[in-house]
């Protein structure tokens, strides 16, 4: 007599091929899962890199802005010394000419004149010299 084929599928073949199927899609389900905390884990460091990048130029452009401040802030400071010197120059001028005119009529405030005059070349020196020193910052206008 030949062999019959079985009316029923072989149970243990049916079980270990579904074991062999369950093993198949828990391996893909895992490296799924390993490959998305892998991209989480990539998507993270370029965020944190680019958060670092970014904070480091805000870093940089304040420390630049600080400078600019400082230098804006010396170079006024320079400014408002000049004019300041300026104007004592100009009233020192001034005060020269009045003692000089009131001197010819009166020869006994020559000392008053050299006195006069000693302060207008005190206070040119000194005008000069915050000009020199306002002239090291870089100006505010092209002219």
């Amino acid at each position: 007599m030949a062999a019959d084929p079985p009316t029923h599928p072989d149970r243990a073949g049916l079980d270990e091929q579904r074991r062999l199927h369950d093993a198949t899609v828990d391996q893909r389900a895992r490296e799924a899962a390993l490959r998305r905390q892998a991209a989480v884990g990539d998507r993270r460091r370029q965020q944190d890199d680019d958060d670092r990048r970014r904070h480091l130029a805000e870093q940089q452009r304040a420390a630049e802005r600080r400078v600019r401040d400082e230098q804006v802030r010396l170079r006024h400071l320079a400014e408002d010394e000049e004019r300041r010197r300026r104007q004592a120059y100009d009233a020192a001028l001034r005060r020269e000419r009045v003692v000089t005119h009131l001197a010819r009529t009166d020869p006994a405030r020559s000392g008053e004149l050299l006195r006069a005059q000693q302060d207008v070349t005190r206070t040119e020196a000194q005008w000069r010299e915050a000009d020199e020193v306002r002239r090291r910052w870089p100006s505010r206008w092209p002219w």
